[in-house]
């Protein structure tokens, strides 16, 4: 028998009380006016739910003004987004350490991330700070931002380095993703004995990093943060020496993939 064709007439969003419509709205691949399609429905419903914001994420089909039109009416109950972690411990190689981590992944309900780490121990001493923006100039990009400065010391050799980096990643194809990054650092490597002598000719000299890095992925898994089934692939390409001083090339390549079994 011929069926009717239906149109999703409206598509509203209930109890999101501090994530925005837009920051949902914009993770569906079905748009108020579209033909209704339950598997756009489905895929959209899974890409709410892998932001992490909501532990939970209902969906209903409601009868709209007409016959021919209905409504989807998700219903999401919302979830902490931020961390914040405090340690100090103590070690035979570092002796004692402390770090500190804020992590919020949901900014003031816009979807940004926000991320600021400290630790310092008598060896090392790293801060970070770092925004990402999902929907870059309201594109489907994704870019960040972070800056970093670091000091690491060995015996007499004491390394500090600061730098940034930018990055910008997009999804080309069905579960394929792609990430471009550009990292810049200088350090600066320093000996504290006056006896001790420079193998390499680094003592004292600034030294520029300055490097490319691409990220293809594949991500089948139903969830980002609980998986039950799927895979992962990745293969990460870095590429240093572009005007620096600093060369070597880095390929990196991992894979995951998730099966329940006996439960």
């Amino acid at each position: 028998e011929k069926a009717r064709r239906n149109f999703v007439e409206r598509i509203e969003f209930v109890d999101n009380s501090r994530t925005t419509d837009r920051v949902i709205r914009r993770e569906f691949e079905i748009v108020e006016g579209d033909a209704y399609n339950q598997l756009k429905i489905d895929r959209s419903i899974r890409n709410v739910r892998n932001l992490g914001y909501f532990s939970e994420v209902k969906v209903q089909t409601l009868r709209g003004s007409t016959p021919e039109q209905s409504v989807t009416s998700v219903t999401v109950r919302e979830q902490p987004t931020g961390d914040f972690s405090i340690g100090v411990g103590y070690s035979s190689l570092n002796q004692a350490n402390f770090t500190l981590g804020i992590n919020e992944r949901n900014f003031l309900g816009t979807g940004r991330r926000l991320k600021l780490a400290f630790s310092s121990s008598v060896e090392d001493t790293d801060f970070t700070i770092g925004l990402t923006e999902p929907y870059f100039m309201e594109r489907e990009l994704s870019g960040s931002f972070d800056i970093f400065t670091r000091k690491n010391k060995s015996g007499d050799s004491t390394v500090n380095e600061t730098g940034l980096s930018f990055g910008v990643g997009f999804a080309a194809a069905r579960d394929v993703f792609h990430k471009l990054r550009y990292d810049l650092s200088k350090s600066k490597t320093s000996v504290s004995s006056t006896t001790a002598t420079s193998e390499t000719g680094e003592e004292g000299k600034a030294l520029l990093g300055s490097s490319v890095a691409y990220t293809l992925s594949k991500d089948s898994r139903d969830s980002r943060f609980d998986p039950t089934e799927g895979y992962f692939l990745q293969l990460d390409e870095t590429v240093s020496g572009l005007g620096g001083d600093v060369k070597f090339l880095r390929t990196k390549f991992s894979a995951a993939y998730y099966k329940p079994l006996l439960f």
